[in-house]
């Protein structure tokens, strides 16, 4: 079945819906078009096997806002404003499958966190070739708006649509963002709560020099081209091209996942948080890292945040920026940090101290 055939079966549901919601008896109309969904979802389950449960229910049961991307009830909505399609959703529709779900899910994140999303094959020539990049665009000897905005999702660890328009009711500005010393305080964030424009204010760590991240910013948020967001406008094959032009994908492979996506460039960016900064946060570093990126990622879960940076980092690391540490800030619910920024010199002499065994060792072989 094509892309055509699929979105006409799509259609030919919807009204199939419609028309057994229609027949029936007000007062059996509810289990009339939960039975109608139903049955579609296990006609396109038997057409689609191939696809992952959480994907046919998309298909048939989503609401969600791109503009791009059809389901059987956002069909029925558009067709017909008198039906509650919110209330047919899957775990109202088919709760016999949520568990099945939840099974599939759980498999699935045991995966990424066992074998990793994907492996970054040179870590820190990776890490110096998203600095480039950077580099090359502030200095306009690159002029790409969408490569802009991924280094800035890179860097701060952005959602897509928090470096574009998207569809939301706050598009995100310029002022939104404040960085000083590699921490960006960031007030338009999206994921928000019910009757929410933007989520609380909270700080962020940027992996870029405050020169770098700052003049992402201006060209993505003062470009004179419409914000228009990169997930809707960008098809998979055009972030391949893209990520091949500028020698990203080079560095990216894939494993638990089947392809190196847009929405990675977040993953990535949290990522390297580990890879670049010491911290001094809680007593036991382990935790304390994921606890960190946690709060960048505005995560409520540092199990969520687990399986959000499963990425193997192979290869020379890139030199530490310096130590985090956390400030209490009233105005922030987990208040924010501080960088303590390494003396480049410094680090290097530690490298060379480590590659010969460290100085006192050294005095020790001499004098005997």
């Amino acid at each position: 079945m094509n892309q055509a055939q699929c979105a006409a079966k799509l259609i030919e549901y919807a009204d199939r819906c419609i028309a057994a919601y229609d027949a029936a008896d007000p007062s059996d109309r509810t289990a009339a078009m939960k039975t109608a969904l139903s049955e579609c979802f296990h006609e396109y389950s038997r057409l689609k096997s191939n696809l992952q449960l959480g994907s046919r229910e998309k298909v048939i049961f989503s609401l969600d806002n791109n503009p791009k991307r059809h389901s059987v009830l956002k069909h029925v909505r558009n067709a017909r404003s008198d039906i509650p399609v919110d209330k047919f959703i899957m775990k109202f529709a088919m709760p016999e499958i949520i568990s099945q779900k939840t099974k599939e899910d759980n498999t699935r994140a045991a995966a990424v966190l066992q074998q990793g999303k994907f492996g970054v094959s040179d870590t820190k020539a990776f890490h110096l070739k998203m600095k480039e990049l950077a580099n090359k665009l502030i200095n306009k000897e690159i002029v790409n708006l969408k490569l802009a905005k991924f280094l800035l999702n890179y860097t701060a660890a952005l959602r897509i649509n928090e470096s574009s328009a998207g569809i939301r009711e706050h598009v995100p500005v310029r002022s939104d963002y404040c960085v000083d010393n590699h921490v960006l305080t960031f007030t338009g964030g999206s994921k928000v709560q019910e009757g929410e424009t933007t989520r609380p204010a909270y700080a962020k760590l940027s992996l870029f020099s405050d020169t770098l991240t700052n003049g992402l910013l201006d060209i993505v948020f003062e470009a004179p081209s419409p914000l228009d967001s990169i997930d809707k406008t960008m098809t998979t094959s055009d972030f391949d091209m893209l990520m091949q032009q500028f020698c990203i994908s080079s560095f990216i492979t894939p494993l638990a996942v089947p392809r190196f996506l847009p929405s990675h460039m977040r993953s990535l960016g949290a990522r390297m948080i580990e890879v670049l900064f010491d911290n001094d946060v809680l007593v036991n570093s382990a935790g304390s890292i994921l606890h960190i990126t946690r709060r960048c990622l505005g995560h409520k879960s540092c199990e969520t945040t687990q399986r959000y940076i499963s990425i193997k980092c192979n290869g020379d690391m890139p030199t530490k920026i310096g130590c985090v540490s956390h400030v209490d800030q009233a105005d922030l619910i987990d208040g924010s940090f501080v960088v303590k920024l390494y003396d480049p010199c410094e680090s290097t002499k530690r490298k060379r101290r480590r590659k010969r065994g460290g100085r006192k060792h050294k005095r020790q072989c001499i004098v005997r």
